[in-house]
């Protein structure tokens, strides 16, 4: 679970932060670029925030930040890369939930961990997900949508772009805590699981990118994975403040090092990231596209790692979710 700023105490935060003179860096580092790995390809959403936050880290060093797409085996082998990479801070990756969390839950013979071959510097984005249900089906909120499933015990389906993924999990954490029978239907990727919404062809699904097909009418949203309603569409409540008291999920990216960095180069750069974070340019940026910027500590970071390891890994092993 993320903890999140009150709006007074970020613009605050901020202001500070723009204000604070720069961190003195020692003569030794950094000694050259610094490399973000990207284990997404070039254009998507984590190489989006890679690269917005390499321009901010570049404005407060003197060194060149840049970006390297390292794609392929669900973001494992750009992980793999840095977890290998000598750890002096030069070289850093840009990891989301399904990286640094799902993953581990997935596959057994991973070959990272990242409780120990990583050292969290800060999460950077953040993103919920809107649960959607077809205009075809006749319920408003989360409570009807789960008397109805209730009363029609293994009739409704979700969609889930891709095994494994957020919103496939989301939903399988969704059927779990509010103890209800309904069943995966797999597409190749979210614009399928929209358009198959749009169609009646499923009853519901999760998604980070629902919010236009929401706003157009097309679809019907009835609750946020996030613990706040969002700022983008504050009159679609929380699956929290519905009943299922607890529930949160999103869509992740931060930044971590290499293990066994030294201490006064992850302090350094904890703080660069965190400044990088909660820059107004990316923050702006960022809520634009319907998410939220984080700035949080590496203790805090460390926390979300472990606790959505355990959660993630208890769902995929209940829902007894496959892939390959």
């Amino acid at each position: 679970m993320m903890t999140k700023m009150s709006r007074r105490s970020f613009v605050a935060g901020t202001m500070a932060l723009a204000a604070a003179p720069l961190p003195a860096f020692g003569q030794s580092f950094p000694s050259r670029a610094i490399t973000i790995v990207c284990p997404q390809a070039a254009g998507g959403g984590a190489d989006t925030w890679s690269r917005l936050a390499a321009e901010r880290l570049q404005t407060y060093l003197d060194s060149p930040v840049v970006v390297e797409n390292r794609v392929g085996a669900s973001t494992m082998i750009g992980a793999e890369h840095v977890s290998q990479s000598r750890p002096d801070g030069h070289t850093l990756l840009m990891g989301s939930v399904t990286t640094l969390a799902i993953n581990v839950g997935l596959f057994p013979d991973i070959r990272y961990d990242p409780r120990t071959d990583f050292i969290p510097l800060t999460i950077v984005t953040s993103f919920p997900l809107y649960m959607t249900v077809t205009p075809k089906l006749d319920v408003h909120s989360v409570p009807e949508l789960i008397a109805y499933a209730k009363e029609h015990p293994g009739e409704l389906n979700y969609g889930a772009p891709g095994a494994g993924t957020s919103p496939h999990l989301t939903a399988a954490l969704f059927a779990s805590v509010a103890d209800i029978d309904v069943m995966a239907v797999p597409y190749a990727g979210a614009p399928d699981v929209s358009l198959a919404l749009k169609r009646g062809d499923i009853h519901f699904a999760f998604s980070s990118s629902a919010l236009p097909d929401i706003e157009s009418g097309e679809l019907r949203g009835i609750g946020v994975s996030s613990l706040e309603r969002t700022a983008q569409a504050p009159d679609i409540p929380t699956i929290d403040e519905q009943g299922l008291t607890g529930f949160e999920s999103s869509v992740w990216n931060g930044l971590v090092a290499p293990a066994g960095t030294p201490a006064d180069i992850v302090a350094q750069l904890e703080e660069l990231c965190i400044r990088a974070a909660t820059d107004p340019v990316l923050v702006d940026r960022v809520r634009d596209l319907g998410g939220d910027t984080v700035g949080n500590t590496s203790e805090e970071f460390a926390e979300v790692i472990r606790n959505d390891i355990e959660k993630w890994s208890a769902i995929i092993e209940e829902a007894d979710v496959k892939v390959g």
